[in-house]
């Protein structure tokens, strides 16, 4: 479903700021970016890359839950294995699979089957007879495929009944927000962090650098290959929905009517893209009928 905000009412959503002293969120990504784009993407739609101000901030950072490609693609009005296997699919989530995405993926938690966009980059699974081996590089599907048959195997098919022994906890890099600038290593936000460095690390082969999702162990990486990230965000900047419809001019002037008190509001403007669906998909997942029922013209405020 598409929007538009050029229409005379708006249904209103603001983003609200506070004074009072910020509470840290991290948000984990799945998918892979390099570095300069999970930078740019965090900055857009919340504070920035992942600063880990004290070791305790690792314990927040939720980094079990992945993604992955495995062998099932569409052709057609069917979905089969890139192997050739005949082995039935019945694990898909819930709504799946959908219609456009060609290609599937496994997503950890809860071990169900979901249709993506074949040109996502995620990391993946190769199979070779029965043995499976995890690649923590995030590729689309055909460069995963062709990964996988370099090494003379496949990409994975498997029976329901495996899910469990193949899908399990595996160490993966994700990217946090240091990176070495001249002959030290900053934080993206600026601020200061702690460091908790792998044996041998950091090198100075690469500049930009990951977090092991279990060991928890910082290491370089080259910045242009594409990894899961970590996103920080303020938690006291957070979306107000306000369920009334307003010309825009009215709208401004309700977001900017609503300050005082430690908080500041206003409207934003939104770009069309990434930006535009992102907000689309806050604001669809609100559980009112006024949202499912308004989707011809949005906004929202921002400190």
């Amino acid at each position: 479903m598409q929007s538009s905000f050029l229409g005379p009412l708006v249904l209103l959503s603001c983003w609200i700021a506070s004074e009072a002293p910020p509470s840290k969120y991290y948000i984990h990504f799945t998918f892979g970016l390099t570095w300069d784009e999970a930078q740019h993407f965090c900055q857009s739609y919340y504070t920035d890359l992942a600063t880990i101000s004290t070791a305790s901030d690792m314990d927040n950072m939720d980094l079990k839950q992945y993604l992955v490609w495995v062998g099932l693609y569409r052709e057609r009005w069917s979905w089969k294995w890139s192997d050739g296997a005949y082995y039935s699919v019945s694990d898909w989530g819930k709504n799946e699979p959908h219609w456009d995405p060609h290609c599937a993926s496994v997503y950890f938690s809860n071990k169900k089957i979901y249709s993506r966009d074949c040109g996502t980059h995620l990391m993946f699974v190769c199979r070779k007879g029965n043995d499976y081996t995890f690649v923590n590089e995030a590729k689309t599907w055909p460069e995963a495929l062709d990964y996988c048959e370099s090494q003379n195997g496949n990409l994975a098919s498997f029976r329901s009944s495996d899910m469990n022994q193949i899908f399990t906890e595996f160490d993966f890099p994700v990217w946090i927000g240091l990176h070495r600038d001249g002959g030290s290593f900053i934080w993206s936000s600026g601020g200061s962090g702690v460091t908790s460095w792998k044996t041998g690390e950091p090198s100075s082969n690469a500049n930009c650098v990951a977090l092991s999702s279990l060991s928890r162990l910082m290491a370089t990486e080259p910045c242009d290959v594409r990894l899961p990230f970590v996103c920080m965000w303020d938690g006291n900047v957070n979306v107000l929905l306000v369920t009334e419809e307003k010309s825009w001019e009215e709208a401004l002037e309700h977001c900017r009517g609503l300050s005082g008190d430690g908080l500041s509001f206003d409207l934003v403007s939104v770009q069309p893209g990434d930006e535009h669906q992102h907000m689309m998909g806050k604001i669809m997942a609100a559980d009112t009928e006024e949202v499912r029922s308004n989707t011809a013209g949005l906004t929202r405020c921002v400190s």
